[in-house]
């Protein structure tokens, strides 16, 4: 089973946060470019995807729809890969120690926000592992937090922060009872002016 995580590309939310904060705001020209883009790129090296998922708002709905003119494959939305309302980075745990992970701990001043996003993402994840013997990969479309709670979730370690570019790519795999990680934020669908 593969899962190909891809976050959506930039919208005018991530080039003008104040104007555009709480909106669904849709993409820039540069992020149909990135999803134009990622879009060829899968065609020609990721030939065997079977289907694409994503996440109910609206710059990952146009960054699959612009990938899946390329792809032609059938479509569906799932509300739970929606992106957490918040920034991440505060919310996850933290290590007193680098190199003792059993040392995390949680702020006790958290209002159990992530506990509740990483459960709608767990539950997602569950949907997308149902058939374990998948021969095909599948296409995610989501966001660099909802991604990176994937990739945490198959970890089990949550005081792990992952930067997603706008449209990279995290290849994971479920094989022969481990996860293998081939790639975490690859852009190599994008030339160097495109990357954001």
């Amino acid at each position: 089973m593969r899962l190909i995580l891809a976050r959506h590309g930039q919208s005018f939310v991530n080039v003008d946060p104040a104007t555009y904060a709480g909106q669904d705001a849709p993409l820039t020209p540069l992020g149909e470019q990135q999803a134009e883009r990622l879009g060829r790129w899968l065609k020609e090296f990721e030939p065997d995807i079977e289907a694409i998922t994503c996440s109910p708002l609206r710059r990952a709905q146009q960054t699959a729809e612009i990938v899946n003119a390329h792809l032609q494959l059938p479509l569906s939305v799932d509300e739970r890969l929606a992106e957490i309302e918040r920034y991440d980075l505060p919310l996850l745990p933290r290590r007193t120690h680098p190199l003792q992970p059993e040392t995390a701990h949680n702020d006790p001043g958290a209002d159990g926000y992530y506990e509740r996003y990483k459960g709608r993402v767990k539950e997602a994840l569950a949907d997308l592992l149902a058939d374990l013997m998948r021969p095909k990969p599948m296409l995610v479309v989501s966001h660099g937090g909802t991604s990176a709670t994937i990739l945490r979730l198959i970890m089990e370690r949550h005081d792990v922060y992952f930067l997603t570019n706008n449209t990279g790519l995290h290849f994971v795999e479920w094989t022969d009872g481990r996860w293998r990680i081939h790639g975490l934020n690859q852009l190599r669908h994008l030339t160097p002016d495109l990357i954001s």
